[in-house]
């Protein structure tokens, strides 16, 4: 970091983060390889850290109803890939939840949508392969659709 950027930014004092829980929420497909997210959460460490209970393979809609659940009291949201597009319905769909979120980190956000999904579903291809692959997880191509630019 540049003598700038702390010039400009005041220090925030890992004392007044701990009034808050941290939660974290992994992207699309992560628990298929449980090691994510475990070198931030370990950064993390000082704080009460929790990862959310979302699937990661469901519905940005399904996934909203799960985080309103798990954000009840003041709370900082670190979310990754697909993680902040369930965050952020959660805080759109669920106002109890929203006046809980203290800070919202977005890392990777697919907001607006990435072209890995959209590219694939138009093209006949792509959906299939998708579609197999999300098969042989045991799951479905839903999380992955909800990433289109057109979602």
């Amino acid at each position: 970091m540049t003598a700038q950027f702390h010039e400009l930014l005041p220090v925030v004092e890992l004392e007044h983060l701990k009034a808050f829980e941290v939660l974290t929420v992994p992207g699309i497909f992560t628990a298929w390889y449980p090691r994510y997210f475990a070198a931030i959460e370990r950064g993390l460490t000082p704080l009460r850290v929790r990862r959310s209970r979302v699937d990661t393979e469901g519905t940005v809609e399904d996934n909203a109803g799960i985080l309103a659940s798990e954000i009840r009291t003041p709370t900082i949201v670190v979310a990754q890939s697909k993680g902040p597009l369930d965050v952020h319905a959660a805080l759109w769909m669920y106002p109890s939840a929203a006046r809980n979120v203290r800070a919202f980190v977005s890392l990777q956000g697919c907001f607006s949508g990435t072209p890995l999904a959209s590219d694939a579903r138009r093209t006949r291809l792509w959906r299939a392969a998708v579609g197999g692959v999300t098969r042989l997880l045991g799951s479905t191509p839903r999380a992955y659709w909800d990433m289109t630019y057109e979602r």
